[in-house]
């Protein structure tokens, strides 16, 4: 056996290793929007539970670097339980919205229905289900010095 062959088929192994391991990065990144849409659309639910009064359901939310990006039937409800609004929305890809610099967004596509009610104090259903859970105002922003915008 000769004690020089071992190194070199490690040196010989390395780039196989680091090729595969950005194979499988490269492979994760492409397809994480898709894998956590699902998670994205609880999540995001959840956390306009927790700040409002009313609820929110999003029964599809499909993300994508490159495909058009896709929420379906996003429903609304006031806090005694009555549906408010209903959304669904068809918006460019991830890659688009990243590299337009905040212009020329591109296609929306948004459908979109309501039934908006007013009780005798002219508080809506959407005001209800909108409202801030008592708590969770945020503090004003702080008033900045003479001169300072």
């Amino acid at each position: 056996m000769n004690p020089h062959s071992t190194p070199t088929v490690r040196r010989r192994r390395w780039p196989l290793v680091l090729g595969i391991t950005l194979l499988v990065l490269f492979a994760i990144v492409a397809l994480l929007p898709s894998m956590i849409g699902g998670f994205a659309a609880g999540k995001v639910a959840a956390m306009f539970a927790e700040e409002r009064e009313g609820k929110l359901e999003i029964a599809s939310l499909d993300l994508g670097w490159t495909g058009r990006q896709r929420i379906e039937d996003a429903r609304l409800f006031a806090p005694d339980g009555s549906e408010v609004a209903r959304l669904s929305a068809e918006l460019p890809s991830l890659l688009e919205l990243a590299t337009s610099g905040g212009r020329k967004l591109g296609k929306f596509t948004l459908r979109a229905e309501a039934s908006l009610i007013a009780d005798d104090a002219g508080v809506t259903n959407l005001d209800r289900a909108l409202a801030v859970r008592p708590g969770k105002e945020k503090p004003p922003a702080p008033v900045g010095e003479p001169g300072e915008p």
